[in-house]
C-alpha cells in the first residue's frame, strides 16, 4: 500500500498546467479538475502520512484537500477521523458535522460525532448521534457497540443490552463484545446468560482481567460464596492491589462465617488504608466479635489519627474507645475533635453525646449542656443541621428538645415530607405512637411515594402489634419501588411474624440477612421467628450472631439470657 501511495503521489499529473504549457487560459471546467486533482494529490499524501504514524502531516495533507475540494464529504469525514485519532474531539466534531451536512448517509459521520462527543463528556449528545448512525446503516457494529457503552453509562441498562446483543448478533466472535454483554446481563439478574457468555470469553482469554472478579460477583448474586470467594481469590492473585474486590472478598467471608479469612483480609486492607472508615468497622466488628477488645481500640485510634478533624470517622472510633476501652479517653478524643473542627457543630455533637454516655447511672451532667450549647451556636441556619441535633437531643434523651427544634423547622417547612418523617421518627422513640402514626400520615399525604415513610408506618404497625391489615400493604408498596432493599424485606418478615405466618416469615427474614451481610435487628427477629417455630438452639444462634454485630445491645443480652 505504500508503495503504491508513492507511485500515484509522484506519477499524478496536473492538468492546468498541461493546459498552461500549450500557451492557453484554463477554461472553468479544466480549473474544478485540476481543484480535484489537487485535493487528491494532497488526500492521497495524507493517507502516507497517516499510514506512516504522522498524525499531524495527515491532517495538514487532507486539510489542503479539503480547501481545494470543499464539497467533498470524504474528505470532510477523513479529517474528523484523523481528529479524534489526534485527540482533538472539538475539531473531529466539526468536521463530521460538515461531511453530515455535505451528504456524507452512510452513518458514519454520526458515529465519529458521537465519538467525539463521548471523549468530552457530552454522553446524552453522543447517544442520539449514535442512534442516528445505527439507524444509517443497521449492519454498523461499531454503532451499535458504541450505542450500547453510551447507554450503560446514562444507566440505561436494559437500552444497553437492546445494543449490545444487536452487535453480537452482527459480530459474534468479538470478545469485546461478548464481555461487555455479560456484565449488562449480570446486571439486569440474566445470570445464566452472564455465566454462558463469560465461558466463551475465557475460552478465547483465559487470563483476561475482570472475568474471575465478574464470575465472583455472578456467584454472589446467587448465594454461591464459597464460588464467590474462589473466584475474588483468583482476581487478587492477578491483581493483589485491587482494594474494591479485596473488600467484596471480606464481605464474602463474613457471610461464610470464616472470621479467620475475613480478619486476615480486614488486617491487610485496613494496612492499605488506615484512613478507611468502612475497612476500620469491619475490622473493628471482627475483633470485638472475637474478644480482642484491645485490638479494636488500638484499630480505632489509628483511624483517629489517620482522619483528623473527619467528623464520621472520628465520631465512629470514639464510641469504640469509649465502649471498648476507657470513657475518659474517648471524651479527651471528642474533645481533640472539636478543636480540629470548631466550626463544624457536628463535632460539638460528637463531644456532647459522649459526655452523656453515662449520664443516666450520674444525672445531667453540665459538661453536656455546655457542648450543646457550642452546637447550637455554631449551627447553620438548616433543616438539615436542625434535624442532625434533633436526632442527638433524641439519643440522649432530650426528647422535649428534639420535638422543639423539629417543630421549629416544620414550621418554616411545612410541605417537607422528610420532615415530617423525621418527626414521625423523634415521637417514636418517646413511645408517642398515634402523634407518630398522624406525622407518617402527613409525609405520605405529600409524598406519596416515599419508601422508607412506606416502610416506616408498616413496621410501626407491626411492632406494635396493630392495625396489622395495614402493615403489610404498606410495606409490600416500599418493596414495590425498591424490591431488594433489606430492611423493608425485615419489616415485612416481621409483619407476617405478628400475622402468625411463621414459616414465611422465616423465608423474608433470611433473604434479609443475606442482602444485608448481617444486622444486629435483623438477626434478633429471625431468632424470635425461630423461637416461635420452636427451633430454639437455631435462635440462639441468631440471638449470638445479633449480639457480635452489636455487643451493646440489652435486648438482645435479654434473649440470650432468657435461653439459660
Amino acid at each position: 500500500m505504500l508503495a503504491l501511495l508513492l507511485v500515484l503521489v509522484a506519477a499524478w499529473p496536473s492538468s492546468a498546467g498541461a493546459q498552461q504549457g500549450r500557451g492557453r487560459a484554463p477554461s472553468p471546467g479544466a480549473l474544478a479538475q485540476a481543484s480535484r486533482d489537487l485535493a487528491l494529490r494532497h488526500y492521497l499524501q495524507g493517507l502516507l502520512s497517516e499510514y506512516s504514524g504522522d498524525l499531524e502531516g495527515a491532517i495538514e495533507e487532507v486539510s489542503r484537500a479539503f480547501a481545494a475540494d470543499p464539497t467533498g464529504a470524504d474528505l470532510a469525514l477523513k479529517l474528523a477521523d484523523l481528529s479524534l485519532q489526534a485527540g482533538n474531539p472539538s475539531s473531529a466534531l466539526e468536521y463530521a458535522r460538515r461531511a453530515s451536512a455535505l451528504g456524507e448517509a452512510t452513518g458514519r459521520s454520526r458515529l465519529i460525532a458521537g465519538s467525539a462527543l463521548a471523549s468530552m463528556g457530552r454522553v446524552p449528545e453522543a447517544m442520539s448521534e449514535f442512534e442516528r448512525a445505527a439507524e444509517a446503516d443497521s449492519g454498523n457494529v461499531e454503532a451499535w457497540l458504541a450505542l450500547g457503552r453510551a447507554r450503560e453509562e446514562q444507566e440505561d441498562i436494559e437500552g444497553a443490552a437492546v445494543a449490545l446483543r444487536r452487535a453480537r448478533t452482527l459480530d459474534p466472535e468479538r470478545t469485546e463484545i461478548a464481555w461487555r454483554l455479560a456484565g449488562i446481563e449480570a446486571r439486569l439478574g440474566r445470570l445464566a446468560a452472564a455465566d454462558s457468555l463469560l465461558d466463551e470469553v475465557e475460552q478465547v482469554q483465559p487470563g483476561l482481567p475482570g472475568i474471575a472478579v465478574t464470575r465472583g460477583w455472578i456467584a454472589d448474586r446467587e448465594g454461591r460464596f464459597a464460588d464467590a470467594a474462589r473466584a475474588y481469590e483468583r482476581h487478587l492473585e492477578q491483581f493483589p492491589g485491587d482494594v474494591r474486590v479485596r473488600r467484596q472478598l471480606l464481605q464474602t467471608y463474613a457471610r461464610l462465617d470464616d472470621p479467620d479469612k475475613a480478619l486476615a483480609q480486614a488486617k491487610e486492607l485496613a494496612e492499605q488504608a488506615p484512613g478507611d472508615l468502612d475497612i476500620a468497622r469491619l475490622l473493628i466488628a471482627l475483633h470485638l466479635r472475637g474478644g480482642r477488645n484491645d485490638e479494636a481500640v488500638e484499630t480505632a485510634r489509628t483511624l483517629r489519627e489517620a482522619t483528623p478533624g473527619q467528623i464520621e470517622a472520628g465520631a465512629f472510633a470514639i464510641n469504640v474507645i469509649g465502649f471498648a476501652g476507657s470513657e475518659a479517653e474517648a471524651r479527651k478524643e471528642a474533645d481533640r475533635l472539636t478543636k480540629e473542627a470548631a466550626r463544624d457543630y457536628r463535632a460539638w455533637i460528637v463531644a456532647a453525646e459522649t459526655w452523656a454516655s453515662h449520664e443516666a447511672e450520674k444525672g445531667p451532667e453540665k459538661e453536656v449542656e455546655r457542648r450543646y450549647t457550642e452546637a447550637e451556636r455554631v449551627m447553620p441556619d438548616s433543616t438539615s443541621a436542625q434535624v442532625a441535633l434533633a436526632r442527638s437531643y433524641t439519643r440522649t434523651n432530650r426528647h422535649e428538645r428534639a420535638a422543639r427544634m423539629l417543630e421549629g423547622a416544620l414550621a418554616r417547612e411545612p410541605q417537607n415530607g422528610p420532615l415530617w418523617l423525621e418527626s414521625a421518627f423523634a415521637l417514636e422513640r418517646q413511645k408517642k405512637l398515634p402523634d407518630a402514626e398522624a406525622a407518617a400520615r402527613k409525609a405520605l399525604a405529600l409524598e406519596p411515594r416515599n419508601a422508607q415513610a412506606l416502610n416506616f408506618l408498616g413496621y410501626l404497625f407491626a411492632d406494635a402489634n396493630m392495625k396489622l391489615d395495614e402493615a403489610e400493604p404498606l410495606i409490600r408498596r416500599a418493596l414495590e419501588i425498591d424490591p431488594q432493599n433489606p430492611y423493608y424485606i425485615d419489616s415485612l418478615g416481621w409483619t407476617l411474624f405478628r400475622l402468625g405466618r411463621l414459616e414465611d416469615a422465616r423465608a423474608e427474614l433470611e433473604r434479609a440477612l443475606d442482602l444485608s451481610g448481617g444486622d444486629p435487628e435483623i438477626h434478633a427477629h429471625l431468632g424470635d421467628v425461630l423461637l416461635a417455630l420452636g427451633r430454639t438452639a437455631e435462635a440462639k444462634v441468631q440471638y449470638e450472631k445479633g449480639l457480635q454485630l452489636d455487643p451493646t445491645s440489652d435486648a438482645l443480652n435479654r434473649k440470650l439470657e432468657s435461653l439459660r
